[in-house]
């Protein structure tokens, strides 16, 4: 929680977590009052439209297939 209060502090407008054990991806966006609040979750598919990265898009799938690989 340190760091969410650091980006926030910095003004770091988007936090993502990505997390392959649990194979889920949160994005977070920083609000006006300094606070982040979810705009995206999402575990598996594609993703076509990404908050704060335009023509961005992610196959999660394809991301926890290549992380399987390497273990």
């Amino acid at each position: 929680m340190e760091k969410v209060a650091d980006y926030a502090a910095f003004g770091v407008a988007w936090y993502w977590l990505l997390d392959p054990q649990l194979r889920s991806l949160e994005i977070l966006e920083l609000d006006p009052q300094g606070r982040y609040l979810h705009v995206l979750g999402a575990s598996t598919g594609t993703l076509e439209k990404i908050p704060g990265c335009e023509g961005l898009t992610l196959d999660l799938d394809a991301i926890w297939a290549a992380i399987d690989n390497l273990e």
